[in-house]
């Protein structure tokens, strides 16, 4: 039995690997003590939650992220949280030499996987931004005739300042977050099971 404490605000308290089973669970502080002794002893206490070596499909650690991230069953996933940044590599170097029949691999996303979302959603919004301001201007003009969506038409009659306003914020919100993304690129460690 290989075991884990942790006391920061936010993690786990106690996580412990058997020949056989990932546990975790968090007993009360009054119990703590009485809990650890038991769980060293290779006793799993009622209330913790086991997962077995021939449930789990995945295991993921993203580095900054304050957990371990398990796979199991069919659609099951389970969060195993330590604040604790080495405490944490410890526990994910570990299963990754216990975990039966697993590989291991790491992926570093690149600038386009880590920031697509965030483009395509500001490239999205720029478009309709684009289509408003040039309804906006016209309707102000006196100029506009035709059928246009209505959420066009409800921003367009905002005026073109608060188009201009709205949207530049918008379009600042989504330029932030590529930026973020693109300087922030997740790097995620996977061990991942062979079946046979």
């Amino acid at each position: 039995m290989k075991v884990w404490t942790n006391t920061e605000k936010g993690s786990d308290k106690v996580i412990a690997v058997d020949d056989q089973k990932l546990h975790k669970g968090n007993p009360k502080s009054e119990n703590f003590n009485a809990t650890l002794a038991s769980v060293n002893k290779g006793n799993i206490p009622p209330g913790f939650l086991s997962i077995p070596f021939s449930y789990i499909k995945q295991i993921q650690w993203q580095e900054g992220k304050p957990y371990i991230q398990v796979f199991f069953g069919q659609d099951s996933e389970e969060y195993f949280r330590v604040k604790h940044d080495l405490k944490r590599r410890e526990i994910f170097e570990y299963l990754k030499t216990t975990l039966p029949n697993s590989a291991y691999k790491l992926e570093k996303y690149t600038a386009w996987r880590s920031a697509k979302k965030a483009i395509i959603a500001t490239i999205v919004i720029s478009i309709l931004f684009a289509i408003v301001l040039d309804t906006a201007v016209r309707l102000e003009q006196g100029t506009y005739y035709g059928a246009q969506l209505v959420i066009v038409l409800f921003f367009a009659g905002l005026g073109v300042r608060n188009v201009v306003l709205l949207f530049g914020a918008f379009i600042t919100i989504g330029l932030i977050a590529i930026y973020r993304k693109v300087t922030n690129k997740p790097v995620i460690h996977l061990i991942s099971r062979r079946w046979r």
